[in-house]
């Protein structure tokens, strides 16, 4: 086990010696971190003592971290996985991108749309206006239908690649899906975009009819991936 500080809360965290090489984002304040070797975590930090203008690479990539040792008391965010990673995106089930502040593409069933406050616009004719690195979530909204109602029957967080994961929503409807890196919980502040989507969305007798779903959108817990119902045993209490 490695000892890391992220460099932009000072958070000390634990991360497993095969992460080595692989960015994942601080539980703290959501920060891309890059989990180094103690040797090259050395190296990386007498690097950082020289002038940022004079490296020649990308300005922005994740910041390397000084291996500290070991305390037992602290460790990264674990994500308890609900479901398996999505392998299409297929109607009726719709699908959100959002960061830390703000929903930014929807899928609906007819492509990408960027959410912008003039409305949605198509993502494929509008790529200068798609964020090529953040925090992202792809979060999964299943909706199954019977023969006289439709149901929200689940809410699922996928992790997205911090770096050029949304301009993939521009090339097709299922390219985003080979940028997921894993299980993600949700922010207070985004189940309240997801909800907010959904009173957008839906009437209220499609997601309000489960206990589970209310419940999981008022919780703070983000080490949850999400909630899965069955929308004929789970009526709202």
């Amino acid at each position: 086990m490695l000892r890391i500080t992220c460099p932009n809360c000072q958070s000390k965290l634990n991360a497993k010696e095969k992460l080595i090489g692989q960015t994942r984002n601080c539980p703290k304040c959501g920060h891309p971190v890059l989990i180094v070797a103690p040797d090259a975590a050395s190296g990386e930090l007498a690097d950082a003592t020289r002038d940022p203008a004079a490296d020649s690479g990308p300005a922005d990539e994740a910041p390397a971290i000084l291996v500290e040792p070991r305390d037992e008391g602290e460790g990264l965010a674990r994500v308890t996985a609900v479901a398996e990673p999505v392998t299409e995106l297929k109607s009726p089930n719709k699908f959100v991108i959002c960061d830390r502040q703000r929903i930014i593409a929807v899928w609906e069933g007819d492509g990408w749309q960027l959410k912008t406050p003039a409305g949605l616009i198509p993502a494929k004719r509008n790529t200068e206006q798609i964020p090529s690195q953040g925090v992202f979530r792809l979060v999964e909204l299943r909706v199954t239908r019977t023969s006289d109602a439709m149901y929200l029957t689940g809410i699922v967080s996928h992790e997205l690649t911090p770096r050029w994961a949304l301009p993939a929503i521009a090339r097709g409807d299922s390219q985003i899906l080979e940028k997921i890196v894993g299980p993600s919980g949700l922010t207070r502040d985004q189940k309240q975009m997801v909800r907010h989507y959904l009173q957008e969305s839906f009437m209220p007798d499609v997601w309000r009819h489960s206990q589970k779903i209310t419940e999981y959108l008022a919780s703070a817990d983000q080490h949850v991936q999400g909630v899965l119902v069955d929308a004929t045993q789970d009526p709202a209490g």
